[in-house]
């Protein structure tokens, strides 16, 4: 397993996710240092968030979806989970065509979307 911190353009995403969230629950790491690991997907970009306490640790619940188009205008849904401990688990991309996702929208990079 090979752990890094997210990209700028992965916090963006996850931040602004994590922004317009509706759930009245919020993750307990909201705001922690995030390291994650890349997940074997086709090169959409999903990851792991990394936890200390990953005994036990699995998919909990959804916590928001959004939906925005690749530059190539391909549907790209990206999903933010908790894990069953109420902390970030994943961020998972899923491309319509399963081709690798070739950004996030450009909006995100600088706080605007």
């Amino acid at each position: 397993m090979k752990l890094r911190p997210p990209s700028s353009s992965e916090t963006a995403l996850i931040e602004h996710m994590l922004r317009s969230c509706t759930l009245a629950t919020t993750p307990h790491d909201m705001r922690q240092e995030w390291l994650i690991e890349e997940l074997n997907n086709g090169s959409m970009g999903s990851i792991r968030f990394h936890s200390k306490d990953a005994e036990g640790r699995q998919l909990g619940a959804d916590l928001c979806q959004m939906t925005f188009p690749d530059a190539d205008g391909v549907p790209v849904v990206a999903t933010l989970s908790l894990d069953n401990f109420g902390q970030l688990f994943e961020l998972d991309i899923w491309k319509a065509d399963f081709s690798a996702v070739q950004r996030f929208p450009l909006s995100l990079a600088d706080g605007s979307f």
